[in-house]
């Protein structure tokens, strides 16, 4: 099954899954019960391996600021920077 083809069947744009895939857009939790039910997946395997337990928090946050403009990504990185230095 494509990407544009799975984007159907969750009733979104051809490009949604692709934006998934590409961590540019993370799915609410109804379109996330969607793609696994389309895929005839459980929601747990959904994620890979890398994002499960205290992972997951990283993967979203990640998934989140991969959204943001560059300039706000790069003060965030700063305070970041900042905050590891401190402890």
């Amino acid at each position: 099954m494509s990407a544009a083809e799975l984007s159907k069947l969750v009733a979104e744009a051809d490009n949604y899954i692709t934006n998934i895939e590409n961590r540019r857009r993370w799915p609410s939790f109804p379109k996330w019960f969607a793609i696994c039910e389309a895929l005839d997946i459980s929601p747990k395997d959904f994620f890979d391996e890398e994002c499960i337990g205290d992972s997951l928090q990283k993967c979203d946050l990640h998934g989140r600021l991969m959204l943001l403009d560059s300039d706000i990504a790069s003060h965030i990185s700063a305070i970041v920077d900042a905050i590891i230095k401190a402890c």
